[in-house]
């Protein structure tokens, strides 16, 4: 089982013929982000009154007393319902994503998805630690959220590299033979 999976291993050269492996594994976990963000805006549309309650109080941590009280007046419904709007856009793109890497492979989609994932992985922890943000209750989510975001950096950077080897054997075939070497 380890031999399978030793396209993830960033430190190593992709085995030979696990390219496609990769391509497909990437295309895969697009399509499980999708699905997560689904969830995400149907268990928000269902928790709308608490999370819009517990979105007021989080302005208390990040702002002074009176932007807060400010903005707190300013946040109603409809701001969860433009986040939930926000997170099936979210979840449409990455089917869309998912779909196109599944049908037609290659190595752009997975090096986009895995900057942005990448920057996500290093810029939460840079905006807890900013802001003082203190979290609430055991901290499972955020550790399955961080185990999660490295996971898929690690998937969308074997994906990128599998795409990569794809393409430079699709070129090594189609071009004409090299020329011969002048050093003699």
């Amino acid at each position: 089982m380890i031999q399978k999976l030793s396209f993830l291993n960033p430190f190593r050269p992709l085995p030979e013929g696990q390219g496609g492996l990769a391509l497909r594994v990437s295309a895969l976990a697009l399509l499980v982000v999708g699905i997560e963000c689904l969830w995400g805006a149907i268990s928000t549309w269902f928790a709308r009154d608490a999370v819009l309650q517990q979105m007021r109080q989080s302005l208390e941590l990040v702002s002074r007393p009176e932007v807060a009280a400010a903005s707190r007046d300013m946040m109603g419904p409809g701001l969860v319902q433009g986040v939930v709007y926000f997170s099936i856009a979210q979840a449409l793109l990455f089917f869309v994503l998912g779909a196109v890497q599944w049908r037609r492979p290659n190595k752009w989609i997975p090096l986009i998805v895995f900057l942005l994932f990448a920057y996500s992985l290093l810029s939460v922890p840079k905006m807890i630690y900013l802001t003082g943000f203190q979290f609430e209750g055991p901290p499972w989510g955020i550790i399955r959220t961080a185990l999660e975001s490295f996971l898929l950096v690690v998937i969308f950077w074997a994906g990128f590299r599998g795409g990569d080897r794809l393409d430079k054997l699709k070129k090594a075939a189609t071009s004409p033979n090299p020329p011969a070497s002048s050093a003699r």
